[in-house]
């Protein structure tokens, strides 16, 4: 399992790290995303593996699995803003609520939407991709209704949705005063 882990994430290390210097030349810029988009899905695919695919299984802890998986999907949305792109950055952010989905349930992975659910709403605001808080408020929802568990003490889910619906109606008034009613971002009152 460690050589294989180890192989796969030299491949990705590479096929990331040469997208991103072929990206400089202009003729060859095309080419050099797919090979970052690439190089980003096969790391994402590795730091998967290393923890829930026996074969390729280094870590046993699903905490230190999760936090590897979430790392590796926070690298790849700091990496995707350099092109201020709000596609780009949105299939950043699928990864990183996919992550959170596939990691076993546990209190990690629906309290790490909170932070991750923060992050999209100020992205939307501060680059005016309000698409993304409707995306953000589907997948907050989504993810932590499908990772929820049947013997959580009630008090602890509350409080959860308490957060999420804080974070959300936060961002709903700073959209009510800002007068802002495009991209369906009304939905989220």
């Amino acid at each position: 399992p460690a050589g294989r882990a180890a192989m796969s994430l030299a491949v990705s290390l590479a096929i990331l790290g040469a997208g991103v210097q072929v990206e400089k030349r202009d003729r060859y810029r095309v080419f050099a995303r797919g090979l970052i988009g690439a190089g980003w899905a096969a790391l994402y695919a590795t730091a998967y593996a290393i923890y829930a695919i026996p074969a390729a299984q280094i870590i046993s802890n699903p905490f230190v699995g999760s936090v590897v998986l979430l790392a590796t999907a926070a690298a790849m949305i700091a990496h995707s803003l350099r092109y201020r792109s709000q596609a780009v950055t949105g299939v950043a952010y699928f990864s990183a609520f996919a992550a959170l989905a596939v990691t076993p349930s546990s209190p990690f992975a629906v309290v790490s939407l909170i932070p991750l659910a923060a992050s999209v709403l100020w992205l939307a605001v501060k680059f005016e991709w309000y698409p993304m808080a409707l995306f953000g408020l589907v997948a907050t929802y989504g993810t932590c209704i499908s990772r929820g568990s049947s013997d959580a003490p009630l008090y602890e889910v509350q409080a959860l949705f308490l957060a999420y619906w804080l974070l959300f109606e936060l961002f709903d008034l700073i959209r009510v005063q800002r007068r802002i009613v495009k991209g369906g971002v009304e939905w989220i009152y």
